[in-house]
């Protein structure tokens, strides 16, 4: 114990402190050096989204994209899109 009452730092418990730092820093990184929302995504969000806001499974068919997932896409949020999202990949479909 140390003076505060407080145990020990021990090797092990710095070595895991350590290993930690190393580990989340480097996750950080590549996470940050990733493009947003590259490849289906944009569907994976859309989707999401879906189900948050309306509480059901999108509907395969008549479900487009929404427009705040083509405005994140596109670099535009919080302004709209510039493209419609039915000419987007799979028609627009989510």
């Amino acid at each position: 114990m140390t003076r505060l009452g407080l145990p020990a730092l021990s090797p092990v418990r710095i070595l895991i402190a350590a290993q930690l730092a190393v580990i989340v820093s480097a996750g950080m990184a590549t996470v940050l050096s990733l493009p947003k929302f590259t490849g289906d995504e944009i569907a994976h969000f859309s989707y999401v989204q879906s189900v948050a806001e309306q509480g059901r499974l999108p509907l395969l068919g008549p479900t487009l994209i929404s427009s705040q997932a083509e405005a994140i896409y596109e670099g535009t949020y919080p302004a709209p899109g510039r493209l419609d999202p039915a000419k987007r990949g799979l028609s627009g479909r989510s």
